[in-house]
């Protein structure tokens, strides 16, 4: 049996056990931590992008 297959087998975990991870850092990230960025005002990025769609949807050009 080939060490390298094996060893590098033995950590790689299940892909939805990865997406799981990967949704709870980006719900984190978009939801639950207040941002700094220029327009957000200590918000998090969720809602300041909430808080700006009624300003967006009043710009939004009518579809031709």
């Amino acid at each position: 049996m080939d060490w390298k297959r094996v060893r590098t087998a033995a950590v790689k975990p299940p892909i939805d056990e990865l997406q799981n991870d990967l949704d709870g850092w980006v719900t984190a990230y978009n939801e639950t931590r207040p941002h700094q960025g220029r327009w957000c005002y200590g918000k998090t990025p969720m809602q300041t992008f909430l808080d700006a769609l009624p300003v967006a949807r009043e710009k939004l050009l009518p579809a031709a």
